[in-house]
């Protein structure tokens, strides 16, 4: 895939990017991650329904790695693959704190953050996801941490973007995991509170497979019933890889056309959509299914921009960078209190201390008593034909009022002009 995303770097206040990259297992850089200062477990989806972009997070926490290394402090990755498997994630995660590991980056979806508690829990482990949203698990004192607001500031920027698009209706669907329906049922009472008609959910299975057919035909005949495109009703859709088999397949339904699509964060800058041309031309076609990601503040763009080159990529992805700056917050808990990564609950106040004001690449990051992040900027991306190719840009921005404000403000630029 190749664009020019020069315009947009120059257009936006806040950025994050879409990548495809290989898997790299192990403890990254050649470090041994028994001789290592810190030990890091690394709970990543690199081969199921979120593989593209926890790959990206792979090489991202690896390059953390390398730059911890002019803070003196040698850290040992250990890279689990957890297949987007919420039972297999907590088996990794106990491999690990079986060979001694007390420290988490990952896992990335809600579903799998929240198998892994349990597991965390027992061990006074601590665990720091980069891109688990789900609400119901912003539990005060426990093992989770998250680099990402929930579901509601999500949600909040989302609902903000379909009322200025001035739409009267929203067809809402979903896979059925934790996340993506925690995600649902946060947009429906806001764009309620904001006079947009939520209609009867649709929800897939996590199982669900390839063929898309007969949801596409439901969510069709939900847009008619509704009242149509003509009449200011859109679709928002929550999921992970499997949403560009289901665009794919709403080409085959006439009720969906020309009707505006909106996307979760799991949707964002996905791979799947903008490299086959059935999910791409759709995509397009529906305003180019606008969806969050993690914003990079314009201060912090040229160290976002930094952090990619050395991966061998050209853009940031704000979640990855989430990732980063945990590994980072890590890194410098080590060195405030060289017991970190023991276990326990000194652990989890040594980062919430480390983290608190922390200036990382995706801004200034302030938690809740949960050990959540209270708010953050979106980009919003969506696919634009340009030049003859599908890609995403960023098309708009949400910024809140400050670190720890819940609500913000909505700015929308649209796709690049040829």
């Amino acid at each position: 895939m190749k664009c020019d995303y020069r315009s947009v770097l120059c257009a936006l206040v806040s950025i994050s990017s879409l990548v495809l990259v290989g898997c790299n297992f192990g403890g990254g850089g050649g470090e041994d991650p028994v001789d290592a200062d810190l030990r890091i477990g690394a709970l990543l989806d690199l081969s199921g329904d979120a593989s593209g972009s926890d790959q990206f997070v792979e090489q991202v926490i690896f390059q953390a790695q390398e730059d911890a290394k002019a803070l003196g402090v040698t850290l040992g990755i250990e890279v689990r693959d957890t297949g987007g498997s919420p039972t297999q994630a907590a088996q990794e995660m106990q491999a690990l704190i079986d060979k001694g590991v007390r420290v988490f980056v990952g896992p990335s979806s809600s579903s799998e953050a929240q198998a892994v508690l349990p597991v965390a829990n027992a061990a006074g482990a601590l665990v720091v996801s980069e891109s688990s949203t789900a609400q119901s698990l912003a539990i005060p004192n426990d093992a989770l941490y998250r680099m990402c607001p929930t579901s509601l500031v999500e949600v909040q920027a989302t609902s903000d973007l379909i009322r200025e698009q001035g739409l009267r209706a929203i067809v809402t669907v979903n896979r059925s995991d934790v996340g993506n329906t925690e995600l649902v049922s946060a947009l429906r009472p806001k764009l309620s509170a904001a006079g947009i008609m939520p209609q009867p959910p649709i929800v897939y299975a996590t199982d669900h497979g390839t063929d898309f057919r007969g949801v596409a035909q439901s969510v069709g005949d939900a847009v008619a019933a509704a009242g149509g495109a003509s009449n200011g009703v859109g679709v928002y859709v929550a999921g992970f890889d499997e949403v560009a088999d289901l665009l794919a397949d709403a080409n085959g339904v006439p009720s969906l056309q020309g009707v505006p699509f909106f996307g979760s964060d799991g949707v964002s800058q996905n791979p799947n959509i903008v490299t086959s041309a059935g999910p791409a031309f759709f995509a397009a076609d529906a305003d180019g299914v606008p969806s969050p990601n993690l914003g990079i503040p314009a201060d912090k763009l040229g160290e976002a921009q930094r952090i990619m080159s050395a991966t061998g990529q050209t853009m940031p992805d704000g979640f990855a960078l989430a990732a980063y700056d945990a590994v980072m917050i890590m890194a410098n808990a080590y060195i405030s209190d060289p017991s970190f990564g023991s276990g326990g609950v000194q652990d989890r106040s040594a980062f919430a201390r480390t983290a608190n004001g922390y200036s990382g690449v995706t801004g200034t990051i302030q938690l809740n008593s949960a050990g959540d992040r209270i708010s953050s900027a979106y980009t919003f991306w969506a696919v634009c034909y340009q030049s003859g190719l599908h890609n995403w840009y960023g098309v708009g921005s949400w910024t809140p009022a400050s670190p720890a404000s819940t609500k913000g403000s909505i700015a929308v630029s649209g796709c690049p002009v040829s």
